[in-house]
């Protein structure tokens, strides 16, 4: 009853490898890391939909002038004068800018002249930015960067748990296979004893004994070559892990096939290159277009209504603001380019092949997703059929230790035989590990080519 408990309790501390990567995703620097250019990205976005704000500003500034003035002025020299103003504005996506601003003006001279002018003035991009079309467009872009770096990072993610599950599976090896040497060690060290009793009751010969020995050394230097290994992963592991890793949480291979999970069903659009490349056409298209938008005149249609008021004694704002009888009201176009629009069109040229370089490696990604899952799945096919036939030569290949031994005890085998069908019986046993490793790193595999490896880690 004790011996259950302690081994339930040994059961209960082992960790699987979902607890490896769901620690790894939330603690790891690496991935950490690999998230930079995505969060950069965001606070991009960001930045593109709220960089125009409203504006408001504020001047103040006094003048003392004794400069000649224009004979035609009605200013005079020696003057002194206070100016203060106050606008407000903004910007918007569809290319328009509206303004308000106000003017107090003050002149300390023998009239005392203040005068209030008030301003309100909407201009509209009709040009090169038509009803704000590249701004849209660069709104739209920042966007799509910000899911294609996403996909870009789940994508790295994905990769770095496959390098993550590798490592967690080449230490699950090496302790499975040092369990074996450690039963074979045991069962050399078992028979060298017996032989050596054996020889000196004179029941066998010493070149018995001298085999045995030989046997058992050379058990012993791959025993040692296995912790060595061992030792060698579980520190590749830790640094992955990024903390010490106790051994006793991993569990070694069964030597059965009962564990083998069915094949994993995917779409090849799923996979996180190719839908990131795909999102990177997607914006890159749009930058094509923003750029040949780019090869056409600026207009700008501008409009302004203007009120003022001058006074000598009372304050000139009541009568200045918008609604006087004092305003004006003023239309104006403007429109500018560069002549030949060389820097636009070596500018539009580099975004189209930017594009076409993108649209190749999409082709390139299909092809090499395609094949890989199609080599994946016949790698799996192909490793059951393996593993199916190893797990009978496993049963035979103990059958026969067990059978010689029997036959050897009786005078009825050489020990040669013995020691021939112990070294079959290790070869299955390191097959059958190196078969349901190599499975499993195809069935994981063909998970991360689908994107679904993340999900089915934190399931």
């Amino acid at each position: 009853m004790k011996y259950l408990l302690l081994c339930l309790m040994a059961i209960n501390s082992q960790a699987s490898l979902k607890d490896f990567v769901r620690e790894y995703l939330g603690e790891s620097n690496e991935v950490k890391q690999s998230k930079f250019s995505y969060d950069n990205q965001m606070l991009l976005t960001e930045l593109e939909e709220s960089k125009r704000p409203w504006t408001l500003a504020a001047s103040s500034s006094f003048e003392d002038s004794t400069l000649e003035t224009s004979p035609f002025s009605l200013n005079t020299g020696n003057q002194k004068s206070n100016t203060e103003a106050i606008s407000l504005s903004k910007e918007f996506v569809w290319g328009g800018e509206l303004s308000f601003t106000g003017t107090l003006y003050d002149l300390e001279s023998s009239s005392n002249v203040k005068s209030y002018t008030q301003a309100l003035t909407y201009s509209q991009d009709i040009g090169q930015n038509f009803f704000g079309r590249n701004d849209f467009l660069s709104s739209d872009i920042a966007k799509e960067t910000e899911d294609y770096q996403k996909l870009k990072f789940d994508g790295t993610k994905s990769q770095s748990i496959v390098n993550l599950i590798s490592d967690y599976l080449e230490v699950r090896r090496q302790k499975t296979l040092l369990s074996l040497q450690e039963n074979a060690y045991k069962r050399s060290l078992k028979r060298l004893n017996l032989v050596k009793k054996q020889v000196r009751d004179g029941i066998k010969e010493k070149v018995d004994l001298y085999s045995s020995q030989t046997a058992h050394s050379f058990q012993t230097e791959v025993l040692d070559e296995k912790k060595a290994t061992l030792a060698n992963e579980l520190r590749d592991l830790e640094t992955r892990m990024e903390r010490k890793v106790e051994l006793s949480k991993i569990k070694p291979f069964s030597i059965t096939k009962e564990d083998l999970k069915d094949i994993p069903s995917g779409e090849i659009n799923s996979n996180l290159s190719v839908k990131a490349i795909k999102k990177k056409i997607s914006y890159l298209n749009k930058e094509l277009k923003k750029s040949d938008n780019t090869m056409f005149p600026s207009i700008t249609l501008k409009g302004t209504y203007e009120t003022n008021n001058y006074e000598t004694l009372d304050n000139p704002v009541s009568d200045g603001t918008f609604g006087s009888d004092n305003n004006n009201k003023a239309v104006s176009l403007t429109i500018s380019m560069p002549l030949g629009f060389q820097v636009e069109k070596n500018a539009y040229k580099r975004a189209k092949l930017t594009k076409m370089e993108a649209e190749y490696s999409q082709r390139l990604a299909l092809v090499s997703v395609r094949n890989n899952i199609l080599n994946y799945k016949r790698n799996i096919k192909r490793l059951d059929k393996n593993i199916a036939s190893v797990a009978n030569r496993y049963d035979l290949a103990k059958k026969t230790v067990r059978e010689y031994n029997r036959l050897y005890n009786k005078g009825r085998a050489s020990l040669d035989q013995v020691i021939r069908a112990e070294e079959d019986l290790i070869n299955t046993e390191t097959s059958f590990v190196e078969y349901k490793l190599a499975r499993k790193k195809q069935y994981y595999g063909l998970l991360d080519i689908y994107g679904q490896l993340e999900n089915y880690m934190s399931k």
